[in-house]
């Protein structure tokens, strides 16, 4: 499972014009423009209902209505993949699917691991619902992903083609709109199931065969040596600057290190500071010694640099059992990036849902409304199914208020 970006003015085709004269390939569409879609597949060749996330805040029915049946259909704020879209589309979309094809669990999936891919809830729900996630080793997946190996490099040729064939049997270019659509004609073809049993062949997925894969594709990187001298005077600085945050953190914390040190003791105090004693404890035996060399790249500390060194973090770290628990008590505390303990949000665990979305598992951290308007919330990933199910709903609901609104005129006249 991965996702790619096609570009709706895929640059590279050849053009045809007169001799001698210039000849330019014009687009409406942006040549910067992407649309990013998730595959899923196995080593039968079969796709699992792919996504198309689109940069929305509304998802307009003409989009939905132009999409194939089943369908994935995604918005996010910047038309990438975040955490809360992955989440949904396994749990709206993915789960689905395994249940309806009658797929025997566990159901191992592999994928990359980018930070949209590797969230608590996604964890949780995948355990609860017999699913593994496999994140492949970073900076190998040249050579792991079947998708990557064996099926974009024809994908995105056979792409560039059908944007071509599009604007002649059109006339008009591909839209955002279109993509689904498009895409569905080249991933259904039969060469293609071809290429995914060869992707995962050639990545040893299946059938598992570790001398098969191709080595020749690693590369090996070596790092240069970068020989930091430090003086002493510059050494004493940083050991004044940590023991400065150090007291920052617990008044009586460096006089403990202190102790521990003269007594030449082990360091038996707060669990949470070890590795801060360790540390402070290096830096001293660098400064009492100053003809020890160190060789390693040192960070140069200002007094205005932004370190985070919270005494929370060290006094109070909850373990992360006590956080799974917090997220299914009954006012879970969700922290999120770039947390303070002045933003931290109380999600309530009651939430209003609209009648067609009421057995739809959403991304459990909803955003709170800064207006006090009524805010109809949706989800960020379902089939294109279940938005046309939406769409048509909100169009009799809102014939329904005009039908009502004609009635009212008419017995005041």
């Amino acid at each position: 499972m991965v996702e790619t970006c096609f570009n709706l003015a895929p640059k590279g085709e050849l053009i045809i014009g007169e001799r001698g004269g210039n000849v330019y390939d014009e687009h409406t569409n942006s040549d910067k423009e992407n649309v990013t879609t998730l595959f899923g597949t196995n080593a039968l060749g079969k796709w699992a209902p792919p996504l198309t996330i689109f940069k929305y805040e509304r998802i307009p029915a003409t989009l939905v209505k132009s999409a194939l049946s089943g369908w994935g259909i995604g918005k996010s704020e910047t038309g990438w993949m975040t955490s809360e879209t992955f989440f949904e589309y396994m749990a709206n979309i993915f789960l689905p699917f395994i249940n309806e094809s009658n797929i025997v669990r566990p159901v191992i999936v592999f994928l990359d691991g980018h930070k949209s891919h590797l969230s608590l809830h996604l964890s949780k729900f995948c355990r609860e619902n017999g699913l593994i996630l496999v994140a492949l080793y970073p900076n190998s997946t040249h050579i792991l992903k079947p998708l990557d190996v064996a099926v974009f490099g024809p994908l995105k040729s056979r792409w560039k083609k059908i944007v071509k064939q599009w604007r002649v049997d059109n006339e008009k270019e591909v839209s955002k709109f279109d993509v689904p659509t498009a895409l569905s004609q080249i991933i259904y073809d039969k060469e293609m199931a071809s290429n995914i049993k060869s992707g995962f062949r050639a990545t040893s997925i299946y059938p598992y065969n570790a001398d098969n894969m191709d080595y020749s594709k690693i590369i090996i990187r070596t790092v240069p040596e970068h020989d930091t001298l430090i003086n002493d005077d510059n050494m004493k600085y940083h050991l004044q600057y940590v023991e400065s945050k150090i007291k920052k953190i617990n008044v009586n914390l460096l006089d403990e290190f202190k102790r521990t040190r003269r007594g030449q003791y082990e360091w038996d105090g707060n669990e949470n500071a070890t590795l801060l004693f360790t540390l402070w404890s290096q830096i001293m035996d660098d400064v009492n010694n100053p003809e020890n060399e160190i060789t390693t790249d040192i960070i140069t500390l200002t007094p205005t640099s932004n370190l985070n060194l919270n005494p929370e973090m060290w006094l109070n770290t909850l373990s992360c059992s006590h956080v799974e628990d917090n997220l299914t008590g009954e006012n879970p505390i969700i922290p999120t990036e770039n947390t303070t303990p002045e933003s931290i949000v109380i999600v309530p665990t009651k939430r209003s849902l609209t009648t067609v979305f009421n057995n739809i598992i959403k991304w459990p951290v909803q955003p709170l409304s800064k207006t006090t308007r009524k805010k109809e919330y949706t989800p960020s990933v379902i089939t294109s199914d279940k938005w046309v199910e939406f769409h048509e709903i909100k169009i009799e609901r809102k014939r329904g208020k005009r039908e009502k609104k004609g009635r009212k005129e008419i017995s005041s006249i």
